[in-house]
């Protein structure tokens, strides 16, 4: 089996490892599981794109607007009575 080298911060390496063995494992194996997901398509894409793609600054539900237009609309008759309420709303 071909391995190859990746460079890492030192300092980022460190925390990562102490989190990951807080969980009982280690980088390689981290690593390892994460590419084979990647390679299966075991993991979507939009999760990689979370990864990879640095974090804009957003306010809540940023993500949220516009996604019911056109999906939400007004009767007509919206203003109008409903037959039972007519004898109160006259």
């Amino acid at each position: 089996m071909e391995t190859r080298n990746y460079s890492i911060d030192l300092e980022l390496e460190s925390r990562a490892q102490d989190v990951l063995n807080s969980m009982g494992t280690d980088i390689n194996t981290f690593i390892k599981n994460v590419l084979e997901k990647v390679a299966n398509r075991e993991i979507s894409t939009n999760e990689i794109e979370k990864i990879i793609k640095p974090q804009k600054a957003k306010r809540p539900f940023e993500d949220l607007r516009g996604i019911y237009k056109g999906k939400i609309w007004i009767a007509d008759d919206f203003d109008a009575p409903l037959e039972c309420m007519k004898e109160y709303v006259e």
